[in-house]
């Protein structure tokens, strides 16, 4: 298990300790289990009292861990309906991002790709105009200057 979720059970299991026994009580005790199994004893996380849960100073994936925790166990059907949409908008907004940065439409768009693109076009041009005869004489010429 990686370092940084042992250090976030430990800071989850610190931070219940402010919740109140009704809202402990509603998580299965399987995952309490699971926070206190794989928590790292040595990691020392302190609360400052006089901020909010909110203010706290902890990790990403405790924050994580939290918001999973009360989508799923804490949340009203509004609350859930609203981090639910959250949820989908965050998702199409990244699909959004994916897909202007790879969009096969946008990816031969480049100057620098069309400038060498021209260039191709301009010697294959070339070479379709010239004489079939002088394409023989062209290719035995580099046949016997390779010896």
């Amino acid at each position: 298990m990686k370092k940084t979720t042992t250090k976030a059970y430990t800071e989850v299991l610190e931070l219940l300790k402010f919740f109140s026994t009704e809202q402990v009580k509603k998580i299965p005790e399987t995952k309490l289990k699971v926070f206190l199994k794989y928590r790292d004893e040595n990691y020392s996380y302190k609360i400052d009292e006089t901020k909010s849960f909110f203010e706290q100073d902890m990790m990403p994936e405790t924050k994580a861990i939290f918001t999973i925790l009360f989508e799923d166990y804490w949340a009203t059907d509004e609350q859930k309906k609203v981090l639910k949409q959250k949820e989908v908008e965050a998702f199409k907004e990244v699909e959004d991002k994916k897909r202007s940065l790879y969009n096969p439409d946008n990816l031969f768009k480049n100057k620098e790709l069309n400038e060498v693109g021209n260039n191709i076009k301009n010697t294959n041009i070339t070479l379709l105009n010239e004489k079939w005869y002088n394409k023989i004489i062209l290719a035995l010429k580099s046949f016997f200057n390779r010896k």
